[in-house]
């Protein structure tokens, strides 16, 4: 027969009343319930003083995503970039949010219009011409699908547009294969 072991595992000892703490651990009482109020109240003051909460016209903003979306590049590459959600870059786009905060419009004005999102499409002229001179070379289409992890043995992107991503690695390919020869 086995002996059974039991483990006694130490309980926590919660924070003392009248700390946020202890309030957040699920006391209801008088002290708790106050110390979240101080806690909460000191909060939106520090708000209210701070010039982020200052709310500014999104016409500065809304040009620059206009002119970034001439540019090529959408909402989502944005929302990467900067960190503001992509309901709220919509929003500014369009018109329907007039004001927003000034560390957001500063966050939307920082994205440049060198940014390359990967999904980004680019004119293939350049990634064709690569691949021209890479024919020329004596390689082969399926050699070169392979070698840029398509599995079909063709090379399967667009004759006037690819995705930013496609023509890095076709950049990076040609790169490579000419620094051997």
């Amino acid at each position: 027969m086995m002996a059974s072991v039991s483990l006694v595992i130490p309980r926590r000892i919660p924070p003392p009343h009248g700390q946020r703490r202890r309030y957040l651990s699920g006391c209801r009482c008088v002290l708790c319930r106050a110390a979240n109020a101080r806690y909460v109240y000191k909060r939106i003051a520090a708000k209210r003083e701070s010039s982020e909460a200052v709310q500014v016209s999104a016409e500065a903003a809304q040009r620059h995503v206009l002119a970034l979306a001439k540019a090529g590049i959408g909402t989502r590459a944005i929302q990467d970039a900067c960190g503001v959600r992509r309901i709220l870059i919509q929003q500014i786009r369009s018109g329907q949010r007039q004001f927003i905060r000034v560390s957001t419009e500063r966050r939307i004005l920082s994205v440049d219009c060198t940014l390359r999102h990967a999904r980004v499409m680019v004119s293939a002229k350049a990634t064709w011409k690569r691949i021209g001179e890479l024919l020329e070379e004596g390689f082969t289409e399926p050699q070169l699908a392979r070698r840029l992890g398509q599995r079909s043995g063709k090379l399967q992107f667009g004759k006037e547009w690819v995705s930013a991503k496609t023509e890095q690695r076709v950049a990076k390919l040609y790169a490579r294969i000419m620094e051997e020869s």
